[in-house]
């Protein structure tokens, strides 16, 4: 049995996780998945791919943070870019198709949808300058109420995610008042303790 374990291609030993990554896994294993064509980037923690074990068409890079003690620990992936009207139509309408895919898996999320009080850009047909000026918000959030740095009101899952995650966010960004994208994050256990970690780190030189 070990020695068919050994021949058998990675991807047919991998754990699940979301496109074809899981956590924990190493830089080594995430090249060996996609090949080393589809490296965008690959500096300190932070390693850029065009491709995924198991991509999907909504996205064109996948952004993957190693902990270089827990292996992979953040998997960002970032959208293609949405052409829409000011009203923000085709953006909205690509992020609720996206919400609902991504709820089959992990449940209802908690949708913020809000423009800041205040803001002048408050007319229907403002809304991607709204977005674009980051005073709208679309967001879903998926997280386990139980977790010990929950959210009151913003983790709602009453069970524990599944495959190390802690936390899945689905966010809707402008990059003009023409022009969105969306991005799909997943955090795995140990992530937060990662970021105050070298967070201290870079504080320690004063």
């Amino acid at each position: 049995m070990l020695a068919i374990a050994a021949v058998m291609p990675l991807a047919a030993q991998a754990p699940q996780g979301p496109f074809g990554f899981w956590f924990g896994m190493t830089r080594a294993q995430a090249i060996e998945l996609v090949g080393k064509n589809a490296v965008k980037q690959d500096k300190d923690e932070v390693l850029v791919l065009t491709t995924a074990p198991r991509p999907h068409g909504a996205f064109e890079v996948y952004s993957l943070a190693f902990s270089p003690k827990e292996g992979l620990l953040r998997i960002r992936a970032v959208g293609r870019d949405i052409r829409s009207n000011d009203f923000g139509s085709d953006v909205r309408d690509g992020f609720t198709g996206l919400m609902e895919a991504v709820s089959t898996t992990y449940g209802t999320p908690r949708l913020f949808d809000f423009l800041q009080s205040g803001s002048m850009w408050n007319e229907d047909r403002e809304w991607m300058m709204g977005l674009l000026k980051k005073e709208r918000t679309l967001q879903a959030v998926w997280c386990f109420a139980g977790r010990a740095d929950a959210s009151a009101g913003v983790c709602t899952q009453s069970s524990p995610l599944p495959n190390h995650i802690t936390l899945v966010y689905l966010k809707a960004e402008a990059l003009s008042t023409g022009v969105g994208y969306l991005t799909l994050e997943y955090e795995f256990e140990g992530w937060d303790k990662y970021v105050d970690a070298m967070k201290a780190k870079a504080g320690a030189v004063f």
